[in-house]
């Protein structure tokens, strides 16, 4: 059991989702990180988002959320946790779940097989996103569910949250990701998302993509990059086609991604976990590009990512004018209406 004294040695981060949610945990990655220098973070998350983090040093090791194995902690029975699930959380001291239930039952059963599994760990268990009348940036969120279990056990005092913010939390990219005939500086776009009901008109990226590329003053731009995934369908081929000298990059593996992300000038994109990348990276001098998300059904309030500039679509994306998005962007970058 957790005491004030407790040495926190290791602590496992479940967290299920798309790009961004698993991106969210950075906040309480770098918590730990920073209130127990040394301590191991083992971080389960889908496919390829986890292991990501643990390249970039982040995570110390990551293990697939989407393993048969780990199906072991949503049934019941007296069988024996496969090995993969015994590695990871093996010598735990803190567990902290992000993920909803649909019933209290499989909530029940899966707290009863963690407890089997480290039944000394101090655990945490927390709705995936605000729920109720809360209204919190997702990084802010799954934080103060870590901040608030460390102080409940005298592991941290008050003062130990003060002057940090690790909701903002970035990862440093040393390298960009070689792209042929880009040329610096330039703008990447994301015109998809994992729903179509987010995503803006591809008529108006491309007008918007038009009127960056024709601008003058300082951050005037020399190509677009489009990046595309295999949940966006066509609309990255056809913002391609319709920008003149725009490029495509589609299905790139994250680091790549993020490589090409962190040295742009520019990002605009629709809420989607290719945003929170984008805010998420910087190059080793600490800049990384200025970010630029087209909201409209989903909470900006709790999804937008940290820092970046919200482009209000209205509900059914129709309410923003690439005018409009241009002047809101020209007058964070200081570009020159062409």
């Amino acid at each position: 059991m957790l005491t004030a004294k407790s040495k926190i040695g290791k602590v496992v981060v479940i967290r299920p989702g798309a790009l961004g949610d698993v991106l969210a945990v950075r906040s309480v990655i770098r918590f730990f990180k920073d209130a127990f220098p040394g301590v191991d973070i083992t971080l389960l998350a889908p496919g390829e988002r986890g292991r990501f983090l643990a390249r970039e040093g982040w995570a110390d090791r990551a293990f697939d959320y989407d393993r048969s194995a780990f199906a072991w902690l949503y049934t019941d029975g007296q069988d024996d946790p496969p090995a993969p699930l015994t590695a990871a959380f093996a010598g735990s001291d803190i567990i902290l779940a992000y993920q909803d239930f649909a019933d209290p039952a499989g909530q029940a059963r899966f707290e009863a097989r963690l407890d089997r599994l480290a039944p000394a760990a101090g655990k945490v268990y927390c709705p995936s996103r605000p729920t109720g009348h809360h209204s919190a940036p997702i990084g802010e969120w799954l934080l103060n569910a870590a901040t608030g279990f460390c102080r409940a056990y005298g592991l941290i005092k008050p003062s130990d949250l003060h002057g940090e913010n690790w909701a903002e939390a970035r990862l440093s990219i040393d390298e960009p990701q070689a792209f042929p005939g880009l040329g610096q500086p330039y703008v990447v776009m994301h015109p998809g998302s994992g729903s179509g009901k987010k995503n803006w008109p591809v008529e108006r990226f491309a007008a918007l993509a038009r009127m960056l590329l024709a601008a003058g003053g300082g951050g005037a731009f020399t190509r677009l990059l489009v990046t595309a995934g295999e949940a966006d369908g066509d609309v990255g081929e056809r913002l391609v086609e319709a920008v003149p000298g725009a490029l495509l990059l589609a299905g790139a593996a994250l680091e790549c991604l993020a490589g090409v992300l962190a040295y742009a000038r520019l990002y605009v994109g629709n809420d989607s976990g290719v945003s929170h990348l984008a805010a998420a990276v910087t190059t080793p001098s600490g800049r990384g590009p200025v970010v630029a998300t087209v909201f409209g059904p989903s909470d900006a309030a709790v999804w937008a990512p940290p820092g970046a500039l919200v482009l209000d679509a209205g509900g059914n994306m129709a309410g923003l004018g690439a005018a409009d998005a241009f002047q809101s962007i020209s007058a964070r970058i200081g570009l020159e209406s062409p």
